[in-house]
C-alpha cells in the first residue's frame, strides 16, 4: 500500500512539473527556455516545497556578456548592466543540481574591440587586417559626433590603424623593410611579382620593357606609384563593398550592377531622361541598350556583369529641403533648357523651350551633409557597386537638382559607401568602368596625383597614349579591343580566382598599343 501511495505521488509530482518551470530547474539545474519573465511566478513544487529558484535567460550563450540578460529568482529579477564603457555587470544563476537557491554576480571586461551598451558587450570597432603590419586594411568605427560610421584606411607611415576601447586608436611600429602606403613590404620583391605576372599573362616585351624603364625612372615617386597597385590589390575592405564582392567572385558567376532611378514623392518634377528614354533615342530596347554596356564591362572585369534597372521613390523635400540643411543659391537667374518632360543639356537639334530658375542648388555646398540623411534615415537602399540618379530635375519652385558631388554632369564614386552618383542615366561604359575602378581602390593612373605625370599607359583611369603612337583614344570604343585598364591596374583588381577572358584580354591590349 505504500509503495502504490508513493508512486501516486511521484507520478503526480511527475505531471505537474510539466508545468513547473521552478520544479524542472530544481531537479536540472537547467532552465526552460523561452520564459515570460514578466509574467513568471514561483511554481507549484516550489511552494510546495518552499524552494527558491532562479533562471538566467543568457546562460546558453557561449559569451553571456554579449547579449543582455535577466535572471529570475522566486522573489526579484536582476537585469545586467554596464558597470562603465568598457565592463558590465552580469548575473547568473550557479550550475548544477539543487544549485538554483541562489544567484550570483561578476564583473566582465569587455574586449578592446567592443564598448558597454544596455548591459552588454557590443562592437563599435571593427579592425579588418586585426593589426597586420603587412596588409592595407580598413579599421570601421562609430564616432559618437557623427550618425554614420567611419572608415580609416591606412596610409600613413608606420602607423596601424586599431581598435582601443570600441574606439579608433593607432599603434606604431618600426618596418624592418619599406614603408609604402601605410604598410611593411620589400619594394623590390613586390616589383618582381609584378614582373613575372605580366609575363605568365604574355603581355608583349614591349610594354614589359616600358614598365622597367618607368620603375628604374630617377624620379623614386613613379617606381613607389607602381608598387603601390600591388598594395591596393591586397586590401582588406568591409565585406560590404564591391572591392570584396569582386575580389571574391568565382569565374562564371555573374555579378549584377544596379542602375537606380530616384524619383521624387513629390508632383510636378520635370524629371530628366531615364534609361528607357536614352535607349529609345539610339533606337535600342532597353534589355539590348543594357546588355550592349554589360557586355563591355564585362571585358574590362574578366566577370559576367548583369546591368539590371531599379526604379524608387522617395520624399525629396524630406531628403533634400530639410530645415536643418544648409544651402547656397546663386544671385542671378539661370536659363535651363528643357525638352518636352526630360532634362537635358542643350542641343539645336531637339525642339527647346526656356525654363526660368530663380536660384539653384550649388551641389558642392549640400553634398556633404546631405549625406548623412542619405545612410542614416535609409531613404534609398545602399547596393554595393551601385549606381544612383536622382531623377528629379527641376522642382516645383524652379530648383535644379545635378545630384552628384560637385559637379552638374557626369558621375562620382564613393569608395567607402561603395557607390557611384551620377548627374543622368545614360553615362558612356568607359564612365561606369572608371567609377567602378574607383570602388576597387583604382586611383586616376598618375604619380602623386598629378595629372601631368602619367604612368604612361592607356587606360580609362587617365592614362596616357603620348609614348604609344599607334593608339589613341578610339580604341575605348572600338568593339575589338581593350583599352580598358592598364596592365597595373589589371593587376590591382584581379579576382583572387583569376579573370575569364585573361588571353583575349592581354592579346587585344598588345594589338592596340604596338605598331604592326
Amino acid at each position: 500500500m505504500k509503495k502504490l501511495m508513493l508512486c501516486v505521488v511521484i507520478i503526480t509530482i511527475l505531471i505537474m512539473s510539466t508545468a513547473s518551470a521552478g520544479f524542472f530547474d530544481f531537479l536540472t539545474g537547467k532552465a526552460i527556455k523561452e520564459i515570460d519573465f514578466d509574467n513568471a511566478k514561483p511554481s507549484i513544487i516550489s511552494k510546495l516545497f518552499n524552494r527558491n529558484y532562479c533562471i538566467d535567460s543568457d546562460e546558453d550563450l557561449i559569451d553571456p556578456s554579449k547579449e543582455k540578460g535577466r535572471v529570475l529568482t522566486s522573489t526579484q529579477t536582476f537585469e545586467d548592466y554596464c558597470i562603465d564603457t568598457n565592463h558590465v555587470k552580469e548575473y547568473f544563476c550557479p550550475k548544477g543540481l539543487f544549485k538554483r537557491s541562489v544567484f550570483g554576480s561578476k564583473t566582465i571586461e569587455c574586449d578592446a574591440d567592443e564598448i558597454c551598451e544596455d548591459g552588454a558587450c557590443i562592437d563599435s570597432c571593427w579592425d579588418l587586417d586585426s593589426g597586420d603590419h603587412t596588409v592595407r586594411g580598413e579599421t570601421i568605427y562609430e564616432d559618437p559626433n557623427n550618425a554614420i560610421l567611419q572608415v580609416a584606411t591606412e596610409s600613413w607611415t608606420e602607423t596601424e590603424f586599431v581598435c582601443e576601447l570600441g574606439a579608433l586608436g593607432y599603434e606604431y611600429y618600426t618596418c624592418q623593410e619599406d614603408n609604402l602606403f601605410g604598410i611593411c613590404l620589400n619594394k623590390e620583391d613586390e616589383w618582381d611579382y609584378f614582373m613575372d605576372w605580366l609575363q605568365q599573362k604574355n603581355y608583349d616585351p614591349e610594354i614589359i620593357n616600358y614598365y622597367e624603364e618607368k620603375y628604374e625612372n630617377l624620379d623614386v615617386e613613379y617606381s613607389e606609384a607602381l608598387v603601390s597597385y600591388s598594395v591596393f590589390g591586397n586590401q582588406i575592405r568591409d565585406s560590404n563593398s564591391f572591392f570584396n564582392t569582386y575580389k571574391n567572385s568565382l569565374q562564371n558567376e555573374p555579378i549584377t550592377i544596379k542602375l537606380i532611378e530616384i524619383y521624387p514623392l513629390e508632383q510636378d518634377w520635370i524629371y530628366k531622361k531615364s534609361s528607357e528614354q536614352v535607349a529609345d533615342t539610339l533606337n535600342q530596347q532597353i534589355e539590348n541598350y543594357l546588355q550592349e554596356k554589360a557586355d563591355r564591362i564585362s571585358v574590362a572585369f574578366g566577370r559576367d556583369i548583369e546591368l539590371e534597372i531599379e526604379q524608387i521613390t522617395i520624399n525629396y523635400t524630406e531628403f533634400f529641403f530639410c530645415d536643418d540643411c544648409d544651402y547656397t543659391f546663386v544671385s542671378q537667374q539661370d536659363i535651363v533648357y528643357v525638352n518636352n518632360n526630360t532634362f537635358l543639356t542643350y542641343q539645336e537639334d531637339y525642339t527647346w523651350v526656356e525654363q526660368n530658375i530663380n536660384g539653384y542648388i550649388e551641389i558642392g555646398e549640400f553634398i556633404d551633409e546631405q549625406r548623412l540623411y542619405f545612410i542614416s534615415e535609409d531613404l534609398v537602399p545602399l547596393e554595393p557597386g551601385a549606381t544612383y540618379v536622382f531623377m528629379g530635375g527641376i522642382s516645383p519652385d524652379n530648383y535644379y537638382l545635378g545630384g552628384v558631388p560637385q559637379l552638374e554632369t557626369g558621375c562620382g564614386a564613393d569608395l567607402y559607401d561603395s557607390r557611384v552618383m551620377c548627374a543622368e542615366v545614360g553615362v558612356a561604359y568607359t564612365s561606369m568602368v572608371h567609377e567602378l575602378g574607383h570602388l576597387l581602390s583604382l586611383p586616376h593612373s598618375v604619380v602623386s596625383g598629378d595629372a601631368n605625370r602619367p604612368l604612361g599607359l592607356p587606360t580609362v583611369m587617365f592614362g596616357s597614349f603620348d609614348d604609344w603612337p599607334c593608339a589613341d583614344s578610339s580604341y575605348w570604343y572600338d568593339e575589338d579591343y581593350s583599352i580598358t585598364y592598364a596592365p597595373h591596374e589589371r593587376y590591382a583588381i584581379e579576382p583572387h580566382e583569376g579573370f575569364e577572358d585573361v588571353e583575349e584580354f592581354v592579346y587585344n591590349y598588345n594589338e592596340a598599343l604596338l605598331c604592326p
